[in-house]
């Protein structure tokens, strides 16, 4: 059983995960709403926003969409988890995410991992960064 977040975006989904593609690499595709057939959008403003958006890693995956104004909220009560496999690893990719965003807790030790930090990225995600316990 695998579970995947999907995350909820302003507009601004299309650069988030080419962001994200950037800092993690993997497989990136993107649907817009003006991709699907007989999708009836009051909204025209959405034709070129992103309906679907899937970033693969390995077992990993992030998915996502812009929202349509009338629907969108803020990230609230979620964090994005994410675990690298090495130290090194994890410092770059918390380092990208605070990029224009906001440290919530600095990357330290932690009695289940070496690093553990939460970063708030540029586009109000919040992630829950740590390393495998082995990965030194």
């Amino acid at each position: 059983m695998n579970f995947s977040p999907f995350v909820t975006f302003n507009g601004d989904c299309e650069q988030a995960f080419g962001y994200y593609h950037s800092v993690f690499g993997g497989e990136l595709e993107l649907l817009r709403y003006s991709d699907a057939p007989l999708l009836e959008m009051p909204e025209a403003q959405m034709d070129n926003k992103i309906m679907y958006a899937e970033l693969q890693n390995h077992d990993q995956k992030l998915m996502g969409s812009d929202a349509p104004d009338a629907m969108y909220q803020a990230q609230q009560g979620v964090l994005v988890a994410w675990q690298g496999d090495s130290v090194a690893e994890v410092e770059r990719v918390f380092a990208a995410l605070a990029q224009g965003g906001m440290v919530r807790q600095a990357l330290n030790y932690a009695f289940w991992t070496p690093k553990y930090g939460l970063v708030e990225d540029q586009f109000g995600v919040v992630w829950m960064i740590s390393c495998r316990k082995d990965g030194v």
